[in-house]
């Protein structure tokens, strides 16, 4: 979020500014009968609009959803790699749910 200050200014932080991956990686091993095989899960959450649920809503001018997470299983048997991918996050929508007013 440091970035956001240089804008205001028109300075172009990308040369300076690497982005990373924010997210898991689990390998295991099982067995498929007498066969042998490697089930990896990885989980990617975007940078672009990242927070709780109750301050994070929506989609923005850029097109991001709110906690926008990528999730991909894939399996390797023998020669065989299969890979399944799913996507969620927030309602492509522009809308907001204010928070619960406790001091009225």
């Amino acid at each position: 979020m440091l970035h956001i200050h240089l804008l205001r200014f028109s300075i172009d932080p990308s040369p300076w500014l690497l982005k990373i991956m924010c997210g898991s990686i689990e390998i295991r091993t099982v067995y498929v009968g007498h066969r042998q095989a490697r089930a990896v899960i990885i989980s990617r959450l975007s940078c672009e609009r990242a927070g709780t649920r109750f301050n994070v809503r929506g989609v923005n001018d850029d097109g991001h959803v709110a906690n926008f997470v990528e999730t991909e299983q894939v399996l390797f048997l023998d020669d065989e790699v299969t890979s399944y991918v799913q996507t969620r996050g927030s309602v492509p929508l522009f809308w907001e749910q204010p928070g619960i007013q406790v001091n009225y």
